[in-house]
């Protein structure tokens, strides 16, 4: 299909230059969210393509919505580019789509409580919210977040 006429969103392994795409192109909540954290956006985003099994959901433009991953426990992570607004159905659509084709029964992780947009989109995903904790150093608030199916 070419991608003049390609609709929705695609989702494939990520390179590291998705990654450098995504680094210099985060939603503001996310370098918010790890400036309040206090860890660079960019090396953190390295350290989960290096240490998870990591994808990137494109655009129908072929420009990086956001790059995503889980390691072999379930713990999953996202983080998004301003193309997931311009998208955000296709978005929703093709992740669905991955999180069913994943074999772990359990997704789980944290997210800043201040990070609302995210935890929307989390809903919309199926994942069900647990409890509030306080984590990191500085005391900052984190919603303890997870998806359950039987396979």
């Amino acid at each position: 299909m070419s991608k003049e006429s390609r609709s929705g969103c695609v989702i494939r392994k990520a390179t590291i230059e998705d990654v450098v795409a995504v680094a210099n192109n985060l939603i503001e909540p996310a370098v918010h969210e790890m400036q309040r954290a206090e860890i660079n956006p960019a090396l953190q985003l390295f350290r989960d393509f290096k240490t998870y099994t990591t994808y990137v959901a494109l655009a129908p433009d072929d420009k990086p919505m956001g790059l995503f991953g889980v390691n072999k426990e379930g713990n999953a992570w996202m983080q998004k580019t301003n193309k997931i607004y311009e998208y955000p159905r296709y978005f929703v659509q093709a992740f669905k789509t991955w999180l069913q084709s994943q074999p772990h029964p359990l997704l789980y992780n944290y997210v800043d409580i201040q990070h609302t947009k995210e935890l929307t989109l989390l809903k919309k995903l199926g994942f069900k919210f647990l409890r509030v904790i306080p984590m990191t150093k500085n005391n900052n608030y984190y919603v303890e977040f997870v998806r359950l199916w039987i396979q």
